[in-house]
């Protein structure tokens, strides 16, 4: 009995890698981004109801099955720290549970809130990805390097957008009427991306052409970082495959 019961733990834990189980993973992850858009539309038939629920559904038993047998199997991965709860902890399993709430099907009003947690399921995708495997890990080795760069960015909006409302709310005042406005036209203009309104004071249009500066300089900066944690994660993996060798 023992024996079988070790058996049949690791064809679980062996489904959970086959090709065709990871595609149809992958597919119900694809197919939920517009099972999700559509079921926010107002226009919706009872038989659209009917489709959208029977998929959520189907979605939300298959994601069951593969995180129960991923805590079930637990033991037999490498992630495995000796512990099922530790294992559960991992971000991975905590988007896998939150990812099979049934929202859909929830009837309870003050509950029906919870549906956007539903969208977690996209977030799925990292555990199949490598390449979004190997984003995330940069992401957290070089975190303290992207928190250093991300107060400059927020230092360079908040004085910029006090100084431009400054010399800005006395020349036209409709425009910057307060330092929302400020802060929108100075957060636009760091993303290049435009505002819609325009600075007419000397100081003002110095102050827009610094920030739009500042913002090229600092997303190259953000890009840059990015750039040398993938090189250093994809030297790492051939290192790693020519000592496997």
């Amino acid at each position: 009995m023992a024996n079988y019961y070790k058996r049949l733990k690791q064809k679980g834990y062996e489904l959970l890698g086959k090709s065709w189980f990871v595609s149809l993973i992958l597919v119900l992850i694809f197919l939920n981004i517009p099972l999700s858009v559509f079921s926010l539309s107002a226009d919706l038939s009872a038989e659209d109801i009917a489709v959208i629920k029977f998929c959520d559904l189907f979605i939300t038993v298959v994601f069951s099955i593969e995180y129960f047998l991923r805590l079930w199997t637990s033991d037999l991965s490498p992630d495995y720290k000796g512990s099922r709860i530790r294992f559960a902890m991992r971000p991975a399993m905590i988007i896998d549970l939150l990812a099979i709430v049934p929202m859909v099907h929830i009837n309870i009003k003050p509950l029906q809130t919870f549906r956007f947690l539903r969208l977690f399921r996209i977030l799925k995708i990292v555990e199949y990805s490598k390449p979004l495997k190997t984003m995330f890990k940069v992401f957290y080795t070089k975190m303290d390097s992207l928190v250093s760069v991300g107060l400059i960015m927020g230092l360079v909006l908040a004085v910029n957008s006090f100084l431009i409302y400054y010399f800005e709310h006395a020349a036209q005042p409709q425009v910057f009427k307060n330092i929302y406005d400020a802060l929108w036209f100075t957060a636009m203009t760091f993303s290049t991306g435009g505002a819609g309104i325009e600075t007419i004071t000397p100081q003002g249009k110095f102050l827009a052409v610094f920030v739009t500066y500042s913002g090229v300089m600092l997303v190259a900066l953000y890009s840059g970082i990015f750039a040398s944690g993938f090189m250093e994660e994809q030297k790492k993996e051939r290192e790693q495959k020519q000592n496997a060798r």
